[in-house]
């Protein structure tokens, strides 16, 4: 037997006792991580990815100034543009649907007044209904 200072002895059960408790804690931290896992991956899986051309035009008809744009869904998910904006300048149009792999060009108009002026460059954002953002820019034109 020891002084006061010894740690006090253990028998053969206490230790089988750790170390099923051990396995438990293992087993579960092996599960959670595979969980994160499947969650991440389901997540990440469908992504939302508008390619935008860099042919973006913006030009003036005499009546408007118009914006043409052309993007391809290079996203494993579809995608609906329900908005875009010109330096935050709404564009009139309707919800443009995109399978992953479509390429389509979409044209609208401004709305109201605008302060465009030719020669400058513009903010373009795109927004769709997943809440994603895509920004590009365009130059502004007298057609």
């Amino acid at each position: 037997m020891g002084g006061t200072n010894d740690p006090p002895e253990r028998n053969d059960d206490q230790d089988d006792d750790l170390k099923a408790g051990e396995e438990v804690s293992i087993s579960i931290g092996i599960a959670a991580t595979l969980w994160i896992m499947g969650v991440l991956s389901t997540r990440i899986g469908d992504i939302e990815y508008l390619y935008i051309f860099p042919n973006t035009s913006l030009a003036y008809n005499g009546t408007a100034w118009i914006l043409k744009i052309y993007v391809e869904n290079r996203g494993s998910k579809d995608a609906e543009i329900i908005g875009i904006r010109v330096s935050n300048i709404p564009c009139q149009i309707e919800v443009v649907k995109l399978e992953p792999g479509d390429r389509k060009p979409i044209e609208c108009s401004l709305d109201g007044l605008t302060t465009i002026a030719s020669g400058i460059e513009y903010d373009v954002k795109i927004y769709t209904k997943r809440g994603n953002i895509f920004a590009t820019r365009a130059r502004s034109a007298i057609e």
